[in-house]
């Protein structure tokens, strides 16, 4: 007569315990590649919304602004300097003072705005432009600005990811894209602003898509004004 056997013998209890082992393993691997996962979408998701912002508030200065069209130079009303950005006077009033203009890297766009700024005022003088000036605490994607040539000159970081700023202009008369040094001898209609994020940085692909407003005519309609200096 053949017995039945209960339980389980030591080498089914080490297989089963091994290939429950097992089964925890792929199961903790699997999970933690779902929270690796959602991590990076999250992450991905925020710097799409900041560089939809920075887009948005930089178009919203260039459509409702007039662009200073130069060769090199800082726009009027630039370089009053100054080495801190506030002091108080004796009643305790806080007093805004200017900030020595930064030393740049490649291109400069100087432009007016009537758009929201910075500055809080009705039109505001503002540059765009990479700060390369060790001596700042700036980095990367940068604005100074003023509310008029007789207010202190001030400065705010916009994106430290971005190392590159190359501005281009679309003559009338050729309806070719020059670079930036060429636009005093040119005839600008268009402006076309290229951001590049250094290679080690975390950055949206939009924020790298070129951005390009018409400029019109004084007195035109729509876009950008150009304002030759």
């Amino acid at each position: 007569m053949i017995r039945a056997r209960g339980g389980m013998t030591l080498l089914e209890l080490v297989i089963a315990l091994v290939i429950t082992g097992l089964m925890a393993s792929v199961g903790a691997a699997a999970f933690g590649s779902i929270i690796d996962n959602q991590a990076r979408v999250e992450r991905a998701s925020v710097t799409t919304e900041r560089a939809a912002s920075l887009r948005e508030m930089i178009h919203s200065w260039l459509e409702s602004g007039t662009v200073t069209v130069r060769q090199g130079g800082l726009p009027r009303g630039f370089g009053r300097g100054g080495t801190s950005l506030r002091t108080v006077s004796a009643s305790g009033t806080a007093a805004v003072q200017s900030v020595t203009p930064a030393v740049v890297t490649g291109d400069v766009l100087s432009f007016t705005t009537q758009a929201p700024n910075p500055a809080n005022a009705p039109q505001a003088t503002m540059r765009l432009f990479v700060d390369d000036d060790p001596t700042t605490s700036e980095v990367g994607l940068t604005v100074e600005y003023q509310a008029s040539a007789q207010s202190p000159l001030l400065r705010r970081q916009l994106e430290p990811s971005i190392d590159s700023l190359v501005i281009e202009y679309l003559d009338a008369r050729t309806s070719r894209w020059y670079p930036a040094q060429d636009a005093a001898t040119i005839t600008p209609r268009a402006v076309r602003l290229h951001l590049h994020a250094s290679a080690t940085s975390e950055f949206s692909p939009l924020m790298t898509m070129s951005m390009m407003l018409p400029i019109a005519s004084q007195g035109g309609v729509g876009g950008a004004r150009a304002r030759g200096n």
